[in-house]
């Protein structure tokens, strides 16, 4: 008898709990952005691979091995409309904190327009990528 008064309870009390976590204006699905001293768990300054997949699960993030940094090219790469190399030259350079910003700026700015900015999918409806 008193579990049919539990299960309910229950329910209601993770079901508050996990809304009250969520962000002001974030959308449930939306994720938390984190600080990049958050991100960056060796605190060397710049993204591995392994520390950008863990940050940004949605991208398709390539690299050679899980330690090695995350390389401008490597991030621009995975996400359509992401420029942060200026140059040819500056391609190889490591995502350090400022590129970290500019890339979680750019996934915000997407969603808020609906773009998903996976590969393969161009940012105008009924266009394939690269017209």
């Amino acid at each position: 008898m008193k579990l049919r008064y539990l299960t309910p309870a229950l329910f209601a009390f993770v079901a508050a709990t996990t809304f009250a976590q969520q962000q002001p204006g974030q959308q449930q699905g939306q994720q938390q952005t984190r600080d990049f001293e958050e991100v960056d768990t060796n605190s060397d300054g710049e993204l591995s691979i392994r520390e950008a997949r863990d940050a940004f699960p949605d991208l398709e993030i390539t690299g050679r091995q899980d330690d090695d940094p995350l390389r401008r090219q490597d991030a621009e790469r995975a996400m359509p409309g992401l420029q942060l190399s200026e140059s040819q030259d500056d391609r190889d350079e490591p995502v350090g904190r400022m590129d970290y910003l500019i890339i979680v700026d750019t996934m915000q700015r997407q969603e808020q327009s609906g773009q998903s900015g996976q590969p393969g999918q161009s940012d105008q409806p009924g266009q394939q990528p690269g017209q």
